[in-house]
């Protein structure tokens, strides 16, 4: 796939970008499929825990949310993969993409009334940010 390959332009990508890519492709694509498989299955989830009356951990929690939470955190993560794809590729505005998609990640549960801002997400998506800000300078 042509779209991956920055090396026939003679331009090389820097090892921390590679580095903060692969780690976002990685944790991004876990959160993406793990939010469209909620969005797809909330009510099948909420079902089968009422008729069976499972306790089973987390499931509460996953179920405090709407439908539209996950359904708007997919559409959210798949900007931040694009973000990182586009970053990859050397172009700038993957950067933006990325950026603005983690933030409204953060903001989402705060939106949503779901829980308090996790100090450790914020922390997270602050330096990959700051990171990928640094990297910059080799994208157009």
């Amino acid at each position: 796939m042509d779209s991956f390959n920055v090396e026939k332009t003679n331009i090389k990508r820097p090892e921390l970008l590679k580095i903060l890519c692969i780690l976002t492709f990685i944790f991004g694509g876990i959160s993406l499929f793990s939010f469209l498989y909620i969005s797809i299955s909330y009510n099948f989830l909420g079902e089968l825990s009422s008729e069976l009356e499972l306790n089973v951990t987390g499931l509460d929690i996953i179920l405090s949310a709407s439908r539209n939470f996950y359904i708007l955190g997919t559409l959210l993560y798949v900007f931040v993969i694009a973000g990182a794809i586009k970053m990859w590729n050397l172009k700038k505005i993957g950067f933006h993409f990325y950026s603005i998609s983690k933030l409204l990640l953060i903001a989402l549960p705060l939106l949503f009334k779901i829980s308090n801002l996790s100090i450790f997400n914020l922390l997270f998506t602050v330096i990959f940010i700051l990171l990928y800000y640094k990297n910059l300078k080799f994208m157009t």
